[in-house]
């Protein structure tokens, strides 16, 4: 069942979508809380840990839009659906990577779309990677070997798949990102790094610095100064906080 978030300032608008929801959804959501303003909003988010969140845009003090500025991007365990009576907000929620964006009055086929969305990416995320926020999905399970695993990203030519065993690094570049990849290429993405932070998860990737995630297999020396130099000659420093996670990893490498 999915836990849901109301968050709309006008009090016949949080009531509508509510019986909505419990008339059709009543198996597959529970509300478990209602806010009238963004700051209300945070509270709850933070006390209930809802799996949805319905949020308007237009809202007395902050705008919904406001709300990716509380939560760090590797903390956003919830999807927004933005529910707004204008339109014009819609290029901003896209930027934000929002689950969905709906008009008012919302329909119930919409909101069928949405309920739907919501069960399939957290269900996906219990047997393989989901980049829920920025249109990042690794495409087979945690469990598969690093060899046949592949990424999808967003690219200026369209959706790019890259296997895992081919990136060498990921460089922080302000808002964006540069993937480095073993035949000397190099991918520009407009994702932060924090958005690849998933990919520790293989045991494959470590983020060694705030500006770098290093595939450890492409590793060719580690140096008393607490370096590592990567086969692509790239020489990256080791953030103290990463050192011990390093070492693990050495130690299941060692003959």
């Amino acid at each position: 069942m999915l836990r849901v978030l109301i968050v709309d300032d006008e009090g016949l608008a949080r009531l509508s979508l509510r019986v909505i929801l419990e008339e059709n959804f009543a198996e597959e959501v529970s509300i478990v809380a209602e806010a009238e303003n963004l700051a209300d909003a945070v509270l709850c988010i933070n006390r209930f840990q809802p799996d949805l969140v319905f949020l308007d845009i237009d809202m007395p003090e902050q705008s919904g839009l406001d709300l990716f500025q509380y939560f760090p991007e590797n903390e956003m365990h919830f999807n927004v659906v933005f529910a707004t009576a204008y339109s014009e907000y819609a290029l901003r929620a896209i930027e934000l990577a929002a689950m969905d964006y709906l008009l008012k009055p919302i329909s119930l086929d919409a909101l069928r779309r949405v309920v739907e969305r919501a069960f399939r990416r957290r269900d996906s995320s219990s047997t393989s990677f989901q980049f829920l926020r920025d249109g990042i999905s690794i495409t087979s399970p945690i469990s598969s070997s690093t060899e046949q695993r592949k990424i999808a990203v967003n690219t200026s030519d369209g959706i790019v798949m890259l296997p895992l065993r081919d990136i060498i690094y990921i460089k922080a570049d302000g808002s964006y990102s540069y993937v480095f990849l073993q035949n000397r290429t190099r991918i520009m993405l407009s994702k932060r790094l924090a958005d690849f932070e998933r990919l520790e998860l293989t045991n494959d990737f470590l983020r060694l610095h705030r500006s770098y995630i290093v595939n450890l297999h492409f590793i060719q020396k580690i140096t008393r100064q607490y370096e590592v130099i990567l086969e692509s000659g790239e020489i990256i420093s080791i953030s103290e906080d990463k050192r011990r996670r390093l070492n693990e990893w050495i130690n299941t490498q060692k003959l």
